[in-house]
């Protein structure tokens, strides 16, 4: 996927350019997708495709979410709070990264696992379920572990 971290570094580069507070959690987000795609390299998943695919779907919703910021079509409330909230000086650059936290970890974290999990759940032995969740953990614990650098 190094479309997506190209992507995202992209992104980055041209918000601190220009002052755009956006490249706050942008930033952090390009650092753990990085940790994570290492992480599948280097086959620390039981289910290698299934997390890049979770990468990737994530990826996506924060995607569309700035491409209807930008075009001012609308996107998830709590992504326009948090973009719109970037144009701020105001606020502590803290509150700028968990503001981004919050909105791609308690609105679109919780659709993407309901996009993967549902069509397959049911025709999961209770052994690949168990894999699934491993997997979960696993994802936490390589997020936790680039908090330091964050």
């Amino acid at each position: 996927m190094p479309a997506l971290t190209e992507r995202m570094l992209s992104l980055v580069n041209r918000w601190n350019t220009a002052g755009d507070r956006r490249a706050i959690f942008l930033a952090c987000y390009y650092r753990m997708t990085e940790h994570m795609l290492s992480a599948v390299e280097r086959g620390e998943f039981h289910d290698s495709a299934w997390v890049n695919q979770r990468i990737g779907n994530f990826a996506d919703y924060y995607f569309v979410a700035l491409t209807a910021w930008e075009q001012a079509t609308g996107g998830p409330r709590v992504w326009q709070h948090t973009f719109a909230v970037a144009a701020r000086r105001d606020i502590a650059i803290v509150q700028h990264l968990l503001l981004g936290v919050n909105a791609h970890i308690n609105y679109d974290l919780v659709l993407v696992l309901d996009d993967l999990l549902r069509p397959e759940w049911s025709h999961l032995s209770e052994c690949e379920r168990q894999q699934r969740r491993s997997d979960y953990d696993k994802v936490n614990q390589v997020i936790a572990l680039t908090i330091d650098r964050v």
